[in-house]
């Protein structure tokens, strides 16, 4: 079943090969053959959730890659089968979103966005710490590219540079340590590894192993913050965001940085066990600071797309918190939040790509009062806003909830801190969609076109979903209760 749901996205660029060679570069033949293959691999995804064994705590679904000298193994378990369901729901609602434009081929958007769907599918499936690696920096390959040649500014390339520099500074140290893992332990298998690494925890207690485990540790999680982004790593994100065209800006927020948060519960708490509590004094008080400098400089920003970028890297910290607090209430709400957060930011950067596609322009004091000419839009951007600021009965509350629950558990300055946080994020959400929305018309906007068919059955997937997430919680809570036991356990 794994091996069809990561070979459907290639399926469908080879139709698009073969239609290309038959009948030369039809646009919509592409997008609809992307839309169809797309749609099949979220099927499968869907399909996958109904037969899950929500009483099982192994890996299911369980697959052998056999090359030569090569042997890889595939799984998953409920943690990245949500995150899978997550990435094939979003790549049909980019690739619907991409109309014909003379400055670009929608051929090879498409293209590339199939090429990162299946990759993706393949890192979210994978057992083993080195295919998760190679596939975590091959997917920087589409995104420069979807960055570098589409982005909507003068500033594209510099985008493009940075996020691939950026990401593949801390990815240097992890290769390190891929290899004296391999060397000292003979595979990068996550099975195996984690149970040779618990040994070598267990019966090693000496200053030169907990020298080299401190090392594995911080190479891992350095990757990793940088990616989720965590302070101070976290300068890239704002700017990329705002250079990116709208997927590319909703594929980030959506998807890549959950490689991040990700990677963190996969490997640095899964590998590392007890060892994580020596480093949680210096997690903290860098989420703290993230999500507090994050929250502040959201409420100065005039930027439409920072000021979504800036709330991403707060919302984010909160799954980091979770993730560490080692209490089932708080790893469950981080991953909770994870998918709350890819279908509420998503929706938000498509609303602001969608005004900037029609005013040209992402500055905030240029507009007011669209709700007196574009209901539907001011209606989508009030629901999401909301979600975006934990309100109940949508995802973001419950997921947050549960990560203040879990860090009063632990440490009570912390959640004290990001509890008085949330102040700032309903400060800022607010003011957002009361500056953008309420008040007189802008005198800079001449005519208002509310929201396409297109567009509204690209945004309300998002929209019900943040909802239905939000009133009915056993849709992930039963995938992901056992993972989060053995995690603890």
């Amino acid at each position: 079943m794994l091996k069809l749901l990561i070979t459907m996205p290639l399926f469908g660029i080879f139709l698009i090969q073969i239609s290309k060679y038959l009948f030369g570069f039809l646009n919509n033949l592409a997008r609809t053959l992307g839309m169809l293959s797309s749609i099949v691999t979220m099927y499968i995804s869907l399909y996958m959730l109904i037969k899950m064994n929500n009483n099982s705590n192994e890996y299911q679904y369980r697959e052998i890659i056999d090359l030569d000298y090569i042997r890889i193994t595939l799984g998953i378990d409920g943690i990245s089968l949500s995150l899978i369901i997550v990435t094939t729901i979003l790549i049909p609602i980019l690739i619907l979103l991409k109309e014909r434009n003379n400055s670009y081929n929608l051929h090879d958007i498409v293209i590339l966005l199939l090429v990162m769907e299946s990759m993706l599918l393949f890192l979210f499936s994978a057992l083993d710490l080195f295919f998760f690696f190679l596939f975590f920096e091959l997917l920087l390959i589409p995104m420069f590219l979807l960055i570098g040649k589409y982005g909507s500014k003068e500033k594209k390339i510099e985008a493009a540079y940075r996020f691939i520099g950026v990401s593949m500074m801390g990815s240097l140290i992890m290769l390190i340590t891929l290899i004296i893992m391999y060397v000292k332990f003979g595979t990068t298998n996550n099975e195996i590894l984690l149970l040779k690494l618990n040994n070598y925890h267990l019966f090693g207690h000496n200053n030169f192993n907990s020298l080299i485990l401190s090392f594995f540790w911080l190479s891992f999680f350095l990757s990793f913050a940088i990616k989720v982004p965590i302070f101070p790593f976290h300068t890239w994100l704002p700017f990329v965001h705002v250079e990116a065209p709208t997927i590319g800006s909703m594929l980030l927020a959506g998807i890549m940085l959950k490689l991040g948060t990700y990677g963190i519960i996969r490997y640095t708490v899964n590998l590392f066990g007890d060892f994580n509590y020596y480093f949680l004094p210096i997690i903290f008080i860098m989420t703290i600071l993230s999500i507090v400098y994050g929250s502040l400089t959201t409420i100065r920003q005039i930027d439409l797309k920072k000021i979504i970028a800036y709330s991403s890297i707060v919302h984010m910290n909160y799954a980091v918190i979770g993730f560490y607090s080692n209490e089932i209430e708080g790893i469950l709400g981080a991953n909770y939040l994870m998918i709350s957060h890819a279908f509420v930011s998503c929706g938000l950067f498509l609303l602001i790509g969608l005004i900037y596609k029609r005013y040209h322009s992402r500055i905030l004091l240029y507009y007011g009062g669209l709700v007196l000419t574009m209901p539907l839009y001011a209606t989508s951007m009030i629901i999401l806003t909301l979600a975006n600021v934990s309100l109940p009965l949508t995802s973001s509350f419950i997921s947050e909830i549960l990560i203040i629950i879990g860090s009063f558990k632990l440490n009570f300055f912390v959640a004290f801190i990001i509890s008085l946080s949330l102040i700032l994020s309903t400060t800022y959400g607010i003011w957002l969609a009361n500056r953008l929305l309420f008040g007189d018309f802008s005198r800079y906007i001449k005519e208002s076109v509310d929201l396409t068919k297109t567009e509204i059955i690209a945004i309300i997937p998002l929209i019900i979903l943040t909802i239905i997430l939000g009133i009915n919680t056993k849709i992930l809570f039963n995938i992901y209760s056992l993972p989060v036991l053995n995690l603890l356990f």
